[in-house]
């Protein structure tokens, strides 16, 4: 996450067999594009082998930032998926979701937003 200082990260852990995290893609890509612009990253990560990871991006395009996890995701504290967090620019952990969300509408793209102008 060194890579990201300076930058607020929408952190989604999630796997292709999630499909409550399948679910959220579309919400996610829809507040993604609603908050173009500002300074957040959308990162996607999955402990799922690359060959797994590789053939959902051929399938379903999306505009995220898709990385594998080295270990189990379980080894950063996640026991549920999807789990969201929401990291400010100096590393911070903001805010924590765990379960699918819809995050282009209602009190779930109104926070995100918030914590977007919040943390510019």
């Amino acid at each position: 996450m060194a890579q990201y200082k300076g930058k607020n990260v929408f952190l989604n852990f999630w796997n292709t067999r999630c499909k409550p995290c399948l679910q959220e893609f579309a919400t996610i890509e829809s507040a993604k594009d609603s908050l173009a612009g500002e300074n957040i990253l959308f990162i996607m990560v999955s402990d799922d082998e690359i060959t797994q990871i590789e053939t959902f991006q051929q399938k379903h395009p999306h505009s995220f930032t898709f990385l594998k996890s080295s270990t189990n995701v379980r080894d950063y504290g996640v026991y549920a998926l999807p789990t969201t967090y929401y990291i400010d620019k100096t590393g911070h952990i903001v805010m924590q979701e765990t379960g699918a969300r819809d995050w282009s509408t209602g009190t779930n793209y109104s926070n995100l937003k918030t914590l977007t102008e919040y943390y510019k």
